[in-house]
């Protein structure tokens, strides 16, 4: 009967997502293609129609050109995916609602099935259910054409997967949730290496504590998770990287933006936003840099035509050039401002209006007190946070090194507090409403304590 329950308010969410982007892409296409939304349409519609994605006119970030490109900057796995749609002969209006509908769908599912994990009772399952659908900014990417919603499912599936018992299954489904990632964001790739990294650092923990003795760190038990997560994630990415080399002269496992976003986020104009004692000045000078990349780009010589490989190394080398001229004080401001960013409760100031301003504000705030008393109520049991703080980290460390958005970092750290959110308000609502919530307070642990893995 609970899972009836779940089930027809997932297919209700469904409806509701399906029938609100049916109508925006008609009435508010503006709205719906927002966010780089026709970038990717074109990259669908190109796939649909002739089997690979193309680049047909030259774009904001590239120098000009008279024929058509292979798709070189974007991430493909959204358009992929709205591109298999198109092939069944359904329509673009239909077709990219459909899946924005069902991306949503399946990330909801997902963080029930997380939170009910990590906290057995279906109350604070339920409540990150809704928090999860009234999000403001998560509501609103599930009803545009843009990777946002792809990439929160997948950041759902890799809390959900590393909440199962510890093993060769585990890590191989991390990978593809870490791939899954990368070929969704360029930022994705971080978690190849972090991945490694990560596992590597539970199994020696794991070792060390039941041995004693430093020199076991360099038994292979250290080892093989991180390998086979490393090895898992590398081959599912190998195809796009062929795919680069054959296209473009040149291996890469992402795409050819980074250099156009590292030298966006990290020229001087951008440095002199975040010492801006203003909204207004912050913009003003982050929109002067924006400016000053588009003229680099535009400006490249003829022979840069068409070789996005040669773009990005160019580009790259600008964006070092950046910041030596910065020096070693202004550019450590200039990553403090955007890490700040990246964790700052609240938009900068003056962009929005007042209603949407305090609105958001207040919504943010909400999520980091509770998801605070949340984390207090299971500071015991450490093993759940390593996912949640590990997908934050490398959302973190990405986009403060290259360019930030309040939509960048939504994936990576909103998820997170959802989830621990709902479990405080589980715990306050039991003991204001006792009679409404029956039932155990205390929530048995994930951890073993024998082996101190999850079960």
């Amino acid at each position: 009967m609970r899972n009836t329950v779940l089930y027809l308010v997932l297919t209700a969410l469904f409806l509701i997502h399906f029938s609100a982007g049916f109508l925006f892409i008609r009435e508010k296409p503006s709205f719906y293609y927002h966010n780089d939304g026709r970038e990717y349409a074109e990259m669908a519609e190109t796939f649909a129609k002739y089997g690979r994605m193309l680049i047909e006119k030259p774009r904001y970030y590239e120098p000009p050109r008279t024929e058509p490109l292979p798709e070189a900057y974007r991430s493909p796995l959204l358009s992929f995916l709205a591109g298999l749609l198109l092939r069944t002969g359904l329509p673009p209006a239909t077709a990219y609602p459909l899946l924005q509908a069902v991306l949503a769908t399946l990330a909801s599912w997902m963080i029930f099935l997380t939170t009910a994990k990590i906290d057995p009772s279906r109350f604070t399952a339920w409540f990150a259910l809704i928090l999860y659908n009234i999000h403001p900014l998560i509501l609103e990417y599930s009803l545009q054409f843009c990777t946002e919603t792809l990439f929160l499912l997948w950041i759902l599936c890799f809390f959900r997967i590393f909440l199962m018992k510890a093993g060769w299954k585990r890590t191989v489904l991390l990978a593809v949730a870490g791939t899954g990632m990368a070929l969704t964001r360029p930022t994705g790739l971080i978690f190849l290496p972090g991945g490694i990294l990560l596992l590597f650092l539970l199994d020696a923990f794991d070792v060390l504590r039941e041995t004693k003795r430093p020199a076991s760190l360099l038994h292979f038990r250290c080892f093989r998770s991180a390998l086979l997560y490393g090895l898992c994630f590398f081959f599912l990415m190998l195809p796009f990287g062929i795919r680069n080399q054959v296209l473009f002269g040149k291996f890469s496992l992402t795409t050819f933006f980074g250099g156009y976003t590292f030298y966006l986020g990290n020229n001087q104009e951008n440095g002199k936003a975040y010492q801006a004692g203003s909204g207004e000045a912050f913009l003003y000078h982050q929109d002067k840099g924006w400016r000053e990349t588009i003229r680099l780009v535009s400006s490249l010589p003829e022979s840069y035509s068409g070789k996005p490989a040669l773009q990005d190394t160019y580009m790259m080398g600008k964006a070092l050039e950046e910041i030596r001229a910065m020096g070693t004080w202004k550019f450590f401001c200039l990553l403090v401002g955007k890490g700040w960013q990246f964790v700052c409760p609240w938009p900068v100031r003056g962009v929005h209006s007042p209603l949407m301003f305090w609105g958001f504000t207040l919504w943010e705030l909400f999520l980091y007190g509770t998801a605070a008393a949340g984390i207090w109520i299971r500071r015991k049991e450490w093993r759940i946070f390593v996912p949640f703080a590990f997908i934050f980290a490398g959302g973190f460390l990405a986009h403060t090194l290259t360019f930030i958005y309040m939509r960048y970092r939504i994936p990576f750290l909103d998820a997170g507090l959802i989830v621990f959110s709902a479990i405080a308000l589980h715990a306050v609502l039991k003991k204001i409403f006792p009679h409404l919530f029956p039932g155990k307070t205390e929530i048995h642990p994930l951890q073993s304590e024998k082996k101190g893995r999850f079960e």
